[in-house]
């Protein structure tokens, strides 16, 4: 039987999956680091696009994001920024 990479999707060599793992994990420490607690406040997952794929992109993406709820921490609208640089 031969097994077919369902259109849109990769697979990742060790090396690249590495790389992966530490960008994660640095993203990870970074988000813990601004006081993001990770059960609610920030997520790291793989998505999938329902459109097809265009030239040049995955079905399959990764995203990053934090959350910001109801606030009253000084500076709290500046961290999604500080995250980002």
């Amino acid at each position: 039987m031969k097994l077919h990479r369902p259109r849109g999707a990769r697979d990742f060599t060790p090396a690249e999956t590495r790389k992966r793992r530490y960008i994660e994990n640095r993203m990870r420490a970074i988000a813990e680091n601004c006081g993001y607690e990770e059960v609610k406040m920030y997520y790291f997952e793989n998505c999938f696009r329902y459109e097809r794929p265009q030239k040049g992109r995955f079905r399959e993406f990764w995203q990053f994001g934090v959350e910001l709820i109801a606030s009253d921490r000084t500076g709290a609208e500046g961290l999604p920024k500080e995250i980002s640089n």
